[in-house]
């Protein structure tokens, strides 16, 4: 005999299941594989970050070389100054402060796919300039167009690969834009001493050429498609992206666009102003500084284009370009293992073991130049020590606080307002990256870096401390969840 009831009650739940899914991004059945196209577009978009990897510490091998007397080392023909090291790490960020709010505009209006295919063009041409230049305002020029180039590249690529991933691959790729951009300082690093400056630049620039060719076959992402009423466009898009899906799950995907699009569900307009009165924009605004904050005070990006000098000046009885090189090799290892254990450990988790675990280490190098500073014997014990210490120091940075924030800034916003969600948190950090990576040299020459090192362990132990009270768990959930949890965030984990 059949159960009527029973029946009923399985095709209502199954209903309901279906609408959940649909306003929840998921699919109630088992996940798709990712498609070989969906590989090809990012690792091919991805080539920007690695070159972009590369700006950042050009420097570092570049200044061993400008500090050289030997003419056929130096394209400067003497010594660089500490007052031209300043300007010339420094410099270049300050001047591109704008780039976060151009390139994003820019973005919206040309869409994600062409304003990065600008990026690379510009990017191209940057490197050849830099690659032939021999004074230091003509090379503070090249790179502060390249510095211009980075911050588009930063706010524009997180974008595009939001956009064009699911709910359950989001994280992991999120991780792959830390991993290759410190792949492309690897690369870089790796070159560096082997190669007279110009050639070490030109092979920097490389890569780009592959991603001019091939990313002319990479889709304007579904999400964009859809803000501007391009239906057809938008699941063309979808097809391609998710080519081993069936009709009736694309046009679920395609319902769930519409389900986390507030303008095309409402049909108003998105505003800046939901970022500041709203309590998601708000927290969400919030939660994404902090982050790209203790990030940038935890010492790692403000160290890395210092790397080789600031290492020489350790007295280490290891090298400060092979120190530089080594580093990269285990960030890119640390962050590749991220990408396989986001989705099971979550971003809070491990923001916060990376935290503190970046905090030791840099309390050790602290107190060792200290010891340095103060003339003690020990340090003749212990010289293999910020070797030790600085390795140890960026195999933690690497599985939080390095890969979690930039992906965190889109996650974050709501998804109409992840342009200028990226662009304000990007501006403020980059201002304060120039500035510190600026003023760097100068406390290090009148103070000693012990002071620099401890500032950065302290930042560590209270970004820590804030992930644990703050931070919500976004792990598998979709944009309107994510939205509706901020919203009723009660400021505080109890």
């Amino acid at each position: 005999m059949v159960d009527h009831n029973t029946n009923n009650e399985k095709d209502e739940n199954e209903k309901f299941d279906f609408n959940r899914d649909i306003i929840s991004g998921q699919d109630s059945s088992k996940k798709k594989p990712d498609t070989w196209y969906l590989y090809f577009v990012i690792a091919t978009g991805l080539i920007t970050w690695i070159v972009g990897g590369g700006r950042v510490v050009w420097s570092s091998s570049a200044l061993v070389k400008f500090n050289s007397t030997d003419p056929a080392i130096n394209p400067l023909g003497r010594p660089i100054t500490t007052g031209e090291t300043s300007l010339l790490v420094g410099l270049p960020g300050i001047l591109s402060l704008p780039s976060s709010f151009l390139f994003t505009q820019l973005s919206d209006l040309v869409g994600r796919k062409y304003c990065l295919q600008i990026i690379g063009i510009l990017s191209f041409f940057g490197y050849i300039g830099l690659a032939f230049s021999s004074s230091v305002p003509i090379i503070i020029t090249f790179l502060t167009i390249l510095s211009y180039v980075l911050g588009g590249i930063m706010c524009v690529f997180p974008i595009y690969l939001t956009e064009i991933c699911e709910d359950h691959n989001r994280a992991k790729y999120g991780c792959l834009l830390a991993a290759c951009f410190f792949l492309g300082q690897l690369y870089t690093n790796a070159i560096g001493p082997l190669f007279h400056i110009r050639y070490y630049t030109l092979l920097v620039a490389a890569p780009l050429l592959f991603f001019l060719i091939f990313f002319n076959f990479a889709p304007e992402t579904p999400v964009y498609l859809c803000t501007k009423g391009k239906k057809e466009e938008c699941m063309k898009a979808l097809k391609k992206l998710r080519g081993n899906k069936s009709g009736n799950e694309l046009e679920k995907d395609f319902t769930s666009i519409i389900q986390n699009v507030p303008s095309l569900k409402n049909g108003k307009k998105p505003n800046m102003s939901q970022l500041f009165f709203t309590k998601e924009g708000r927290f969400g605004l919030l939660l994404s500084s902090l982050a790209m904050l203790f990030q940038l005070m935890s010492g790692g990006s403000v160290l890395v284009p210092l790397m080789a000098p600031i290492f020489n000046q350790f007295k280490s009885v290891v090298n400060g370009e092979i120190v530089a090189v080594s580093i990269s090799t285990l960030k890119v290892i640390s962050l590749f293992t991220t990408v396989f254990i986001i989705e099971r450990i979550g971003r809070r988790p491990l923001l916060i073991i990376s935290s503190i675990g970046s905090g030791i280490p840099m309390a050790i190098l602290g107190t060792f130049l200290y010891f340095q500073y103060i003339g003690s014997y020990v340090i003749n014990e212990i010289e293999w020590l910020p070797f030790v210490a600085i390795l140890i120091y960026y195999v933690m940075f690497g599985i939080g606080l390095s890969p979690i924030p930039i992906p965190m800034i889109s996650v974050l916003s709501p998804i109409e307002l992840q342009s200028a969600s990226n662009t304000l948190v990007f501006t403020v950090t980059n201002f304060l990256l120039a500035v510190f990576q600026a003023v760097y040299p100068l406390i290090s020459e009148k103070f000693g870096p012990q002071w620099c090192m401890w500032i950065f362990a302290l930042s560590c132990f209270i970004g820590a401390v804030v992930f644990y009270w703050l931070l919500p768990e976004t792990k598998g959930k979709s944009y309107e969840e994510i939205q509706q949890i901020l919203r009723n965030h009660r400021y505080l984990k109890v």
